[in-house]
């Protein structure tokens, strides 16, 4: 077997081990949006706020806005790591059709 058809063998069998159903997915998010949700309230309560009140949900608020901030900010390193471990796949991938020649 070539060098390179040990390569993407490699790469199609680790994508493939990464793979979930959407309901699982799905699940998964309903599940960290819940838990989310719960310490959002639970620091709106530390703080003194009463459920149900005005500055309760104006809390409320501001920690979801803080959180998707940071979601989106985690999102975009993620993407920035993906694409570094893309490039560096492909330059694996040409230095080891190199190495046949």
């Amino acid at each position: 077997m070539r060098p390179r058809s040990i390569g993407l063998l490699m790469t199609s069998a680790v994508l493939l081990s990464a793979c979930a159903s959407q309901q699982e997915i799905a699940a998964r998010n309903a599940e960290a949006d819940r838990v989310a949700q719960s310490q959002r309230e639970a620091r709106c309560n530390s703080f003194g706020y009463r459920r149900g009140s005005a500055e309760y949900s104006s809390c409320l608020e501001r920690m979801y806005v803080a959180d998707q901030q940071q979601k989106a900010a985690q999102e975009a390193a993620e993407a920035a790591r993906a694409e570094r471990v893309g490039t560096a796949l492909q330059e694996a991938g040409a230095a080891l059709s190199n190495i046949g020649r």
